[in-house]
């Protein structure tokens, strides 16, 4: 569901109000399990790295690889 939103956001669109209700009730359920979101918190962290360490890359040798945006 979270790479679902995220690929959604990628294309420069918003996702459903269903789509975010769904995500935030499963965020919800699993916030009761602390190994899992101390694990999904740091997945979070890491794919915001990982999207500043791309745009930096396509940034510098000149790629866009949405124009839409």
């Amino acid at each position: 569901m979270q790479f679902e939103i995220y690929s959604i956001q990628l294309q420069g669109k918003q996702p459903s109000e269903e789509q975010m209700k769904t995500f935030e009730s499963l965020s919800n359920i699993i916030s009761l399990n602390p190994e899992v979101k101390e694990f999904l918190e740091a997945e979070m962290r890491f794919l915001t790295l990982w999207q500043d360490i791309f745009k930096i890359i396509t940034d510098t040798i000149g790629i866009d690889l949405n124009p839409n945006l």
